[in-house]
């Protein structure tokens, strides 16, 4: 897939497909589970007829989240895409993990960058392996979008147990995705009952904080001096 930025700049970004379909125009990757947590990675699509043509500048889609606006880009398809975590929750990782801890998951961090047309509170940018893109190499700016942006994760502040609102357009047409935010926490389960001495335990740890990229496979390993690595 290739991405349209402003000023016509076309970059490639390859295995980006919508996760879930909010019906319409609107897809948000958390909506088949209608809850995200943590230092999660949200993926917003908006697939509109009247704004994927690549042959002229289109207008961009307005997209909020809880009333801040997101700013899309838009792909080879015509389609939008956005990329948004909770600042609240990246800020409580870096204080009880250390400051470089998502700087090694997301990429490099900005300190107070706002895009220009973005309500986000911040902008995590240089997100390559994170999202599987296109290899950034500059911090954003408040100017025009080059290839070099590309990927890049805007942060909003959300509180814990609140309900989360993404929405497109507005008044009687806008449609809207709504997802929990909360820690839905995780289910440990093992192969058997009684193990014999010397043997394996398989042990299955069905926890949803873990899943944080929309677009690719997310890598823990667990040590036994209880540090955990992604």
């Amino acid at each position: 897939m290739t991405i349209m930025l402003a000023g016509g700049v076309a970059i490639g970004f390859p295995g980006m497909e919508p996760a879930a379909a909010a019906g319409g125009e609107l897809s948000v990757s958390a909506e088949q589970n209608g809850n995200f947590a943590g230092i999660q990675v949200i993926e917003i699509i908006v697939t509109d007829p009247n704004r994927s043509d690549l042959t002229e500048e289109q207008g961009i889609p307005n997209v909020d989240i809880n009333g801040d606006d997101v700013l899309m880009t838009q792909a080879d398809n015509g389609d939008w895409f956005a990329y948004v975590a909770n600042q609240n929750a990246i800020d409580t990782y870096e204080t009880d993990q250390g400051s470089n801890e998502i700087a090694q998951i997301y990429g490099n961090v900005t300190s107070s960058t706002i895009l220009s047309g973005s309500g986000a509170e911040k902008i995590v940018y240089d997100a390559t392996d994170f999202l599987d893109g296109y290899l950034t190499e500059d911090g954003l700016t408040n100017s025009i979008l080059t290839e070099v942006d590309w990927p890049f994760i805007q942060t909003y502040d959300i509180t814990d147990e609140s309900t989360v609102i993404i929405t497109l357009g507005s008044g009687s047409t806008a449609e809207s995705v709504v997802l929990d935010y909360d820690d839905v926490g995780g289910d440990v389960s093992l192969d058997r009952t009684f193990y014999p001495e010397g043997g394996y335990i398989f042990i299955d740890l069905d926890d949803g904080l873990l899943n944080l990229s929309p677009v690719a496979d997310d890598y823990w390993a667990f040590f036994q001096d209880g540090t955990v690595n992604y």
